[in-house]
């Protein structure tokens, strides 16, 4: 297993250290996106948060191991069964869907997956798209 020394914002808004093993045996976290006045939750463990590191790592943490980000989740549902699962199905996606999806895999800097997205030639186009 590999080890990963990733920052988290504290209760303070300061950044703190802490190692990948560390954060797994803290249990769940909860991330709330924050858009229009409209919540949006999902709950899940840090486990599974840190099977590609991101920039989710650099939002704010509570002491409730809650994570707040002011956006809409758009594709966040597709982005938590990847990390859980390990396993990303986009077959069914439109091709603004897939937009989104690499927008926001981009927003998250989840080097790993988007890496996965550009090799699948479905995605070349939105790729191709996204750079202009």
């Amino acid at each position: 297993m590999s080890l990963h020394v990733i920052s988290l914002r504290d209760s303070d808004n300061f950044f703190r250290s802490a190692s990948s093993d560390t954060l797994s045996t803290l249990g769940r976290v909860v991330i709330i996106f924050h858009h229009n006045g409209e919540h949006t939750l999902y709950n899940t463990d840090w486990g599974t948060i840190m099977k590609d590191t991101s920039s989710l790592m650099t939002f704010h943490v509570d002491e409730h191991s809650r994570m707040l980000i002011e956006r809409p989740p758009r594709s966040f549902p597709l982005i938590l069964s990847y990390l859980e699962t390990g396993h990303l199905d986009t077959t069914a996606l439109t091709e603004q869907q897939k937009m989104i999806l690499m927008e926001d895999v981009e927003f998250f800097g989840m080097r790993r997956l988007e890496k996965m997205l550009s090799e699948r030639s479905e995605f070349y186009s939105v790729k191709a798209r996204l750079s202009q």
